[in-house]
């Protein structure tokens, strides 16, 4: 058996596919290639079929349900 901190644990990988994959479809496929966050949001980087890449920050609650997903606008400078 595992204990509710495990499925929290699950959940959110778990959900991120869900988000990369079907919030955010369209035509280059999107893959999580890493995630950060604390105990309020979390930040998922992501990289699609042409390697372009984005963040995508979410709400978290304390059960671990994501919400208010949007891409954040990232600029690099040298």
């Amino acid at each position: 058996m595992y204990s509710g901190s495990w499925g929290r644990r699950l959940r959110v990988p778990l959900l991120a596919v869900l988000i990369g994959g079907g919030a955010l479809a369209c035509a280059n496929p999107k893959y999580i290639a890493t995630s950060t966050g604390g105990p309020d949001d979390i930040k998922f980087l992501y990289v699609d079929g042409g390697g372009n890449q984005g963040v995508i920050k979410c709400a978290r609650s304390d059960d671990g349900e994501l919400s208010n997903c949007r891409r954040m606008r990232v600029v690099l400078k040298d």
